[in-house]
């Protein structure tokens, strides 16, 4: 939990880390408020056919040709259906048609045809050539049946139409394009049902035409049309549901998402990081080139003495250099240590430590601080807190960079180590 808390501060205190945060959350939040406009601005309802009842009308030619005495077809008068004749021999056609109307609910199951089904029907025949001119000619008059099956048979004179197509060209004096004549068979069916009333309109073509010397048959024997019989409901639009939950669920947990992190913000902002949970991080970071010495040799003449402002720039110096970090503990204070030999440069930080405790993060255990009256000097602490905390707020792992608040010559005296006359500076 802890791990998680020093986490989320670090996230918070870094602008990058937090306006990078911010702008995802603002974003997603905007895109689940576009999509939830754009659902509002569906319409809540549409109409939409309800299929009730599925109805299929199925028709079907078939004939014999009688033809003239002939030698061609082995002395054969009757022929069964071909592609096409030799049109000087054929006399006539005998034709059948049978038609019937049949009943499914949507799921394709059948259904009974009700008694009292009746249908309407004629057949007839169209002569004509080309867009020039046309002829009706009727074979069956109109008539009515009870029932949804019909069976029809009559006979198609074809010499006789072919004979009337002649007499035509030789009146208007046309040159001799393709006749053809075109039997067309007519029904109307009418059918109650619980659905509604079925009464569709159903024709069925079947043509021959005489090219050249033959008499050539075209047209689809078998047609087959199928319709639905229903009607108009109104049902939820339901895209419009399915994007609402969505976009409303979105937008109620980056909205919550969003209080939380404002709250991150708002508390790591207020808390800065203490002592113990800096020195904890650089030992996490860095723990594997950390070494604790007893003490360190003065420092050499003419050796620059570095003071970094944090932790975490002790930590990238190491890094960038790769020098180990050396760990001496004084009363009072705690020492971390880079010595970089060849530039001749010793970089440090040095922090206050208070009363002994034991460590939980593996770290060695810490000194008395100076006690005054009873009193831990907090002063000391909580200035040492607040610019250790600054060295965690910044990201970037380029090239070493040494802050240096001033330069000054080291002419000052300690009571355990000697003062310098020499000239040798020290960075603090």
């Amino acid at each position: 939990m802890n791990s998680l808390g020093l986490l989320l501060k670090r996230l918070a205190r870094s602008e990058t880390a937090n306006l990078s945060i911010w702008v995802t959350l603002i974003s997603l939040a905007a895109v689940a408020a576009a999509a939830l406009y754009y659902a509002w601005r569906l319409p809540e309802t549409l109409m939409q056919d309800e299929t009730q009842l599925i109805y299929t009308q199925r028709g079907t030619f078939d004939y014999t040709v009688y033809l003239k005495p002939n030698t061609v077809y082995g002395g054969l008068t009757e022929l069964e259906p071909r592609t096409s004749y030799f049109a000087v021999l054929v006399e006539s056609f005998q034709m059948t048609y049978d038609f019937e109307l049949s009943l499914q609910d949507p799921v394709g199951n059948a259904l009974p045809v009700p008694a009292e089904s009746m249908v309407e029907y004629e057949v007839v025949a169209i002569l004509r050539e080309g867009d020039l001119w046309s002829r009706e000619q009727i074979l069956v008059p109109l008539r009515s049946m009870m029932g949804a099956e019909l069976d029809l048979s009559f006979q198609l004179p074809i010499q006789a139409y072919q004979a009337e197509a002649e007499a035509i060209r030789a009146e208007v004096n046309t040159p001799g394009r393709e006749v053809e004549v075109e039997v067309q068979v007519r029904i109307w069916p009418t059918v109650r049902t619980s659905a509604g009333l079925v009464q569709p309109d159903y024709v069925h073509g079947f043509s021959f035409r005489w090219q050249s010397s033959e008499l050539v048959v075209g047209g689809s024997p078998i047609h087959e049309e199928t319709a639905t019989l229903g009607e108009s409901v109104v049902i939820p639009y339901p895209q419009r549901a399915l994007i609402t939950e969505i976009s409303t669920a979105a937008l109620g947990v980056l909205s919550v998402l969003l209080f939380v992190w404002a709250a991150v913000s708002l508390w790591a902002v207020r808390s800065p990081f203490s002592v113990q949970q800096l020195t904890s991080e650089l030992h996490r970071r860095y723990g594997d080139v950390i070494v604790e010495a007893v003490s360190l040799p003065a420092s050499a003449p003419h050796q620059i003495v570095v003071h970094l402002r944090s932790l975490e720039d002790i930590g990238r110096t190491a890094h960038e250099l790769m020098k180990p970090i050396i760990l001496v503990q004084h009363e009072g204070e705690r020492c971390y240590v880079v010595i970089d030999g060849a530039d001749n440069v010793r970089y440090e930080v040095r922090i206050p430590i208070q009363p002994a405790k034991p460590s939980s993060h593996g770290l060695p255990p810490h000194r008395e601080s100076k006690v005054e009256g009873g009193k831990v000097e907090q002063s000391t602490l909580e200035d040492h807190s607040g610019t250790i905390a600054q060295g965690f707020q910044h990201e970037k792992l380029s090239t070493v960079t040494a802050v240096l608040p001033s330069i000054e010559t080291r002419n000052e005296t300690k009571n355990d180590e000697p003062a310098y006359s020499n000239g040798q500076t020290r960075f603090g």
